[in-house]
């Protein structure tokens, strides 16, 4: 049993315990920060745990990006990265997308980089980033917004001009800045649009300082110039320069190439329209062939990998006759052959360079292709080895007149294309038949109006209609106007004095022209004027060509 003494000491000593217990708890209950600090610390002192200051910071909760403009900022990098990796330039990067933005949310596009971030509390917490592919940011502002407002939104001027950018800073895209497009330079650098308050759209303000002006956004992306987006680029316009000049001087290859393996002569060869911006393509006489180079600074920089065709530079610099009335008809004047011809884009136009003969941008010359006018883009076949240029100039009066040292344009476009004073080589090469002419129009090469062919009999030349496979340009009519004949194919020509084959009868058998005047139809008076009716035959028939029977 124990001694009072003891049992009382033990009763303090439980008491105690109960009391520190009841005491933590409570502290545990009502303070629990303070507690945790105090078993830190006294843990410390025994060496456990860290020192008070090199705890990590109580951060608060994380916002997350809004999903819609995250979704969007990865697209944005997406169509960066493709067209950054297009071989193609001078184009327009789609933007539109950008729709999800919230207050105080931001994309920033930067050397290599782009990142989607919010500012909180005057700090950027960045919350993405993406490798942005060989990607320079640009503004177009200064020189780059009057050169592009010049080339892209003025109707009337077609002009070759580069954008290069005056100002290389990061673009931010916010709520209240997200135009809908960038544009791709040709060294990479992708620049965003500034805009300044501006209701219509007319060169810009102090120099572009300010940018392009604000209602200049009803012709974008429309353009009076045209402005390719980049995914839709044709990839033949981003080739390197040496490569799409060759695209283009291989088109005049072929058609010189073209023009030499027709048949026919004074006639015209048409090509593709060329792509011509800031490269030159010379033409070189290499013997008596002709070889194509590129130009650069006016030095010959290689030549281009498209074959050389059996011809020699040459142009036609006039007409023969002396009159405006000779010039509509078409009659050229011989080919000059030159030692080297260059052709490149000068002010809009495709220009001859010749010397310096033709080459300016006040004198208005230009070589006969134009690049809305894809039908008059051809070269003229003088002869068999001359395929030649014609240097034109337009004198701005609306009329063919007769000029030296150059054609006039109106003769080319108004009189010898869209009339058909001159045709196509191909066209030439096509016919087949006997062609009756007003005249001595038949021994032209080829015949020229008015005329009729046919490759059937024909019973009364003047109350006939030609049938869909023959021809009679314009409506001209020659009842009683055949002065020759000319016979292209294996046919054989019987012409008759009266209509339904009756009278007098004449034969022709080999192909080439006949002037019906050199064949007597009676004592001192030729069959000029005098056939009224005609068969074709297969060749073989005429037993007696061109004797009156």
């Amino acid at each position: 049993m124990a001694n009072k003494g003891e049992v009382t000491s033990r009763t303090v000593i439980l008491w105690s315990i109960a009391s520190f217990v009841l005491v933590v708890v409570a502290i545990a209950f009502f303070a629990p920060e303070q507690l945790w600090s105090s078993v830190t610390k006294t843990a410390f002192a025994f060496g456990i745990g860290a020192l008070p200051d090199q705890e990590a910071p109580q951060l608060k909760a994380e916002k997350a990006p809004p999903p819609q403009l995250k979704s969007e900022f990865d697209a944005l990098v997406k169509n960066i990265n493709s067209a950054s990796d297009l071989p193609v330039h001078s184009c327009l990067v789609d933007i539109t997308g950008l729709n999800g933005f919230e207050e105080n949310w931001y994309i920033n596009l930067d050397d290599n980089k782009a990142s989607l971030y919010r500012v909180d509390g005057g700090s950027d917490l960045e919350k993405d980033s993406r490798v942005l592919n060989n990607f320079k940011p640009c503004t177009i502002v200064g020189s780059s917004a009057t050169n592009f407002y010049k080339r892209y939104l003025i109707a009337d001027e077609k002009l070759t001009i580069d954008i290069s950018p005056s100002e290389k800073t990061p673009i931010t895209f916010s709520e209240s800045n997200r135009y809908r497009y960038l544009y791709k330079n040709p060294d990479n650098t992708f620049c965003a649009f500034k805009f300044y308050d501006e209701n219509s759209c007319g060169p810009p303000k102090s120099s572009g300082d300010l940018g392009i002006a604000a209602g200049c956004k009803s012709k974008m992306p429309q353009f009076e110039s045209g402005l390719w987006m980049c995914k839709d680029m044709p990839l033949t316009n981003a080739l390197p320069k040496s490569e799409l000049a060759a695209v283009d001087a291989k088109k005049i290859a072929d058609a010189i190439q073209k023009g030499i393996s027709s048949t026919a002569d004074k006639c015209l060869v048409r090509y593709d329209l060329l792509s011509l911006d800031s490269w030159k393509i010379g033409l070189v006489k290499d013997g008596s062939k002709t070889k194509f180079v590129q130009v650069d600074g006016g030095n010959n920089v290689g030549k281009l990998d498209v074959p050389s065709v059996d011809a020699v530079p040459c142009i036609i610099t006039e007409t023969l006759g002396t009159t405006d009335d000779d010039a509509k008809e078409g009659n050229l004047g011989p080919s000059i052959g030159l030692q080297r011809i260059g052709i490149k884009n000068l002010g809009g136009k495709y220009k001859l360079t010749v010397g310096n003969k033709y080459d300016g941008y006040d004198n208005d010359y230009y070589f006969n292709i134009k690049e809305d006018s894809p039908k008059y883009s051809a070269v003229y076949k003088a002869d068999s080895s001359h395929i030649c240029f014609l240097p034109l100039h337009r004198d701005g009066n609306g009329h063919c007149d007769k000029a030296t040292n150059y054609i006039d344009d109106d003769c080319y476009i108004k009189d010898w294309v869209d009339k058909e004073k001159i045709y196509e080589c191909s066209f030439l090469d096509s016919l087949d038949g006997v062609f009756l002419c007003d005249d001595e129009h038949c021994l032209d090469s080829p015949p020229t109006k008015p005329w009729r062919k046919t490759t059937f009999d024909v019973d009364n030349i003047c109350n006939v209609k030609p049938s869909d496979e023959d021809s009679e340009p314009d409506g001209d009519k020659i009842c009683g106007e055949i002065g020759s004949i000319r016979i292209i194919g294996n046919y054989d020509a019987v012409l008759y004095e009266n209509n339904n084959y009756g009278g007098k009868e004449i034969c022709f058998r080999d192909e080439g022209s006949y002037k019906l005047d050199d064949y007597p139809i009676a004592p001192g008076n030729g069959w000029n004027k005098d056939t009224d009716s005609v068969k074709i035959s297969p060749d073989g028939t005429c037993t007696s060509p061109g004797v009156t029977t």
